[in-house]
């Protein structure tokens, strides 16, 4: 079955023929997120299970250019998180969402996880990640971080705060992360170092070329005796640095 099953593709391409010049002008696929934002609650499958999401809603909290239904375009269609990764189930106790956004990598995680540990620091995220875990889909295995993750404990005039990765797994109590996502801005750069990868199962990330290279977080999963492999944009394996914008990492040890 497709992830959002038949009728809801068939209603995108309906879409997608609606909003054809719209979607030429802009460039974009942005006309089609509009679009399927009308108050549908729409089930997702992915191989974890069932779970629900609420488009217009989520776009109601967080009003932005961006659409929650290009998340999953992303993450579930695309599948920018576990394209490359065989993952049991039955080994996923902690998952870590650093970057999380509106939730929608958290959530995919749900009907499996013990617990799942949601990092974001904005505020009007925070409300949607609560909204589509617990209001929407009814699950209280979701724990909330309202920080950004950098290379130290560092309080902002403006009253935000950033921790060291070490920070916040004392903060969580966390000994082992089955799951760990990044999607931070660059900032994978800054806490590389912190992160203890040899309690680390698997991991998904985005690198940001602007800020650094890819090969040094590869060698630094390497050195930690992981199997890695390296993805463009689109999700086509690739073995050069340069167009290197997703990584999937596995422990070898664990």
């Amino acid at each position: 079955m497709p992830v959002l099953g038949g009728r809801v593709v068939c209603k995108m391409w309906i879409g997608a023929f609606l909003h054809l010049f719209s979607i030429i002008k802009e460039r974009s696929l942005y006309p089609i997120d509009r679009f399927m934002a009308d108050g549908t609650i729409y089930s997702i499958h992915n191989r974890f299970g069932i779970f629900k999401i609420d488009p217009l809603t989520i776009d109601q909290k967080i009003p932005e250019v961006s659409r929650c239904f290009s998340h999953i375009r992303e993450l579930y269609i695309k599948n920018c998180y576990l394209k490359f990764h065989q993952i049991d189930e039955g080994q996923l106790d902690t998952v870590v969402d650093l970057g999380a956004n509106r939730g929608m990598a958290s959530v995919m995680f749900v009907p499996v996880a013990k617990r799942i540990i949601a990092i974001e620091a904005l505020p009007q995220y925070v409300e949607s990640i609560q909204y589509l875990v617990q209001q929407l889909n009814g699950y209280n295995n979701l724990q909330i971080g309202t920080y950004f993750v950098g290379k130290e404990d560092k309080l902002l005039d403006d009253g935000q705060q950033i921790v060291r990765f070490s920070t916040m797994m004392k903060n969580f109590e966390i000994e082992q992360i089955d799951f760990l996502k990044i999607d931070i801005e660059g900032s994978e750069f800054e806490i590389v170092d912190d992160i203890p990868w040899s309690g680390v199962k698997y991991v998904s990330m985005e690198i940001h070329h602007e800020i650094g290279s890819a090969e040094t977080i590869v060698q630094k999963l390497k050195d930690h005796q992981f199997d890695v492999i390296m993805a463009t944009n689109d999700l086509v394996r690739t073995h050069d640095f340069r167009n290197a914008d997703y990584l999937f990492a596995r422990n070898t040890t664990l």
